[in-house]
C-alpha cells in the first residue's frame, strides 16, 4: 500500500484493509475486499468516479455491510492522490468522516 496513504489513514484512527501490499496503487479484486469485509469503505470523490450511491447498485459492493449500512466516508480524490500541504486536512476529513460513522451517524 502506498505509505503515504496508509499514514494517512492511521493518523485518522484507522486501519487499512490491505496493509500488506508491497505496491503504492494496487489493484484489489472485489472479493478479496468482499473477504475483508471492511467496517468502513473510503470512496475517493471526483468528476470521472462512481458517486456513494452507485455502490449499493453495483453487484458484490452492495452486499458489503459497510455499504449497505451507509458506512462510506467520501473524500476529494485529489486529497488522497497528491502529496503536499492538504495531507493534514486530508486526515482531518478521513478522521471526521470516522468518527461520524462510530458515533452512529454516517
Amino acid at each position: 500500500m502506498n505509505p503515504m496513504l496508509e499514514t494517512i489513514i492511521e493518523i485518522a484512527g484507522a486501519v487499512p484493509a490491505f496493509p500488506e501490499l508491497a505496491e503504492d496503487w494496487p489493484t484489489v479484486a472485489l472479493e478479496a475486499v468482499m473477504a475483508r469485509s471492511p467496517d468502513v469503505i473510503v470512496l475517493p470523490a471526483g468528476a470521472d468516479l462512481p458517486a456513494r450511491d452507485a455502490l449499493a447498485d453495483r453487484p458484490g459492493w452492495r452486499d458489503l455491510a459497510a455499504v449497505r449500512e451507509g458506512r462510506i466516508v467520501e473524500i476529494d480524490a485529489d486529497l488522497l492522490a497528491r502529496p503536499g500541504p492538504d495531507l493534514g486536512r486530508a486526515a482531518r476529513v478521513l478522521r471526521e468522516g470516522f468518527s461520524a460513522i462510530a458515533s452512529g451517524s454516517p
